[in-house]
């Protein structure tokens, strides 16, 4: 790989150098530790990392093992000693020990770099090779290759020159509407400062910017994939970005939101204060599309424009990589509220904590007695309500501070799943009692 890189920046090439990215060998070590734990002890034999370009030339350093995190790595390389461990897309189950360690390795990356839609992982089996593509609904797997025939070596080296030297984050499966905010990269150090992302809502250009590292990320590969984010909207005030792959066939969060608001005003009663306060939402555009599962599995050239020797890249390998549109399709959705918040498992003290389950617990019961039944309740969906305030220093640098609601709040975010009966009477819904809250609250207030 390193020889490719080198060969690339050849003077009399004079190929410009549009990205730069280094492989890491992390098979005798393990990948550097983050903040978050991501539940995997196991890694690639090889990662392809965010590098900050060099001072001069085209030419990174290498990088060691010490450098490479999972928040810097976009794709990666596994290496099997067997042929037969190849898995090949004339047979869905073939080498599943194969595709499930690299699913693994893909899941990982999402969780580190929750912006990336999906990720490509180059999979070795003795000579032979296969390009992996990983989304929220499976893996799609290349035409098997062997790095004997020219052919195959001359496919190779194509996806190696994209992964390393001109492939944009784009390319790479990074959202396309979500850039870094200036000064901020994959490269820098978690620890001290969490990276800002600057994105656009729908086809317009108005944008928010995140601060802070996620609220909640999910955590399985296959899914919605929903991240949660604090971010200040346009007009400087703070909200709470919901993103998440939401299926054709399903309402949409948004309208369920919107929904439960005509329920709620064709009775004049007010929503209740521990549910999210809605403010807008729908599926994201890009370039006059939504984006979708089927739209980013559409063929692609991961080979560029490059010729090797006098013969250009042909695009026939990238067509394996269509896939059946059997199953249905699934729309990348964003949702915003006129609200702050911190995870649940964040909070101060056992009253609290006390005080956010109880208005949460009768928030809960109001919906259900106008027939709205949430059905996702988990410590992922109920945040503490926060404030948050900006203060910039003389030398125009600013500092976000958060701090917690006084008295305690909460509120229940995510009614992806809620079911709205098709009536809406006022009903009796035996709920349990906040009785036991209210005795809590009062002990530790």
């Amino acid at each position: 790989m390193e020889g490719v890189e080198r060969a690339l920046a050849q003077p009399h090439l004079d190929l410009p150098r549009k990205c730069f990215r280094r492989p890491v060998l992390t098979s005798s070590h393990s990948l550097a530790k983050e903040a978050t734990s991501y539940g995997v002890e196991q890694k690639p034999d090889f990662v392809i990392v965010e590098v900050p370009p060099p001072t001069h030339g085209k030419l990174h350093k290498p990088v060691t093992g010490d450098y490479a995190t999972w928040s810097r790595c976009p794709s990666f390389i596994e290496v099997k000693a067997k042929t037969g461990d190849i898995p090949r897309n004339r047979r869905s189950n073939n080498a599943t020990g194969t595709l499930t360690q690299a699913a693994d390795y893909a899941r990982v990356i999402m969780i580190a770099r929750p912006f990336q839609l999906y990720v490509y992982g180059l999979l070795f089996c003795g000579h032979s090779f296969v390009l992996a593509l990983f989304d929220r609904r499976g893996v799609v797997v290349s035409k098997d290759y062997s790095i004997k025939s020219p052919e195959g070596l001359k496919n190779l080296i194509r996806i190696l020159v994209r992964l390393l030297w001109d492939a944009s984050p784009e390319e790479l499966g990074h959202d396309p509407t979500v850039s870094l905010v200036q000064n901020h990269s994959y490269c820098q150090d978690y620890a001290k400062q969490y990276p800002r992302f600057q994105f656009s809502m729908w086809s317009d250009t108005r944008s928010w910017t995140t601060f802070g590292p996620p609220i909640w990320t999910y955590p399985s590969l296959l899914g919605r994939g929903t991240s949660v984010w604090r971010t200040f909207a346009p007009d400087g005030s703070a909200m709470v970005v919901k993103m998440a792959w939401r299926t054709e066939n399903r309402m949409s969060e948004s309208d369920i939101y919107q929904e439960i608001a005509r329920i709620y005003n064709s009775r004049l009663d007010e929503l209740p204060r521990g549910m999210a306060q809605f403010y807008e939402g729908r599926d994201v555009m890009y370039l006059g599309e939504r984006i979708s599962v089927y739209r980013l599995r559409e063929p692609v050239d991961p080979y560029g424009p490059h010729k090797v020797g006098d013969e250009p890249a042909p695009r026939g390998f990238s067509a394996h990589l269509r896939v059946s549109q059997d199953e249905p399709n699934a729309f990348l959705h964003r949702v915003t509220f006129a609200d702050t918040g911190k995870p649940l498992w964040e909070y101060t003290d056992i009253n609290q904590l006390a005080k956010v389950l109880y208005m949460v617990i009768y928030a809960h019961q109001d919906l259900c007695e106008h027939g709205i039944i949430h059905r996702d309740i988990s410590v992922g969906n109920v945040l503490i309500r926060t404030d948050v305030s900006i203060t910039t220093n003389a030398a125009g640098e600013q500092t976000v501070t958060v701090t917690d609601r006084e008295p305690p709040e909460g509120f229940l975010t995510d009614f992806e799943l809620a079911k709205v009966a098709p009536t809406y009477p006022p009903t009796k819904v035996r709920v349990c009692s906040p009785v036991l809250w209210r005795n809590l609250v009062m002990t530790h207030s």
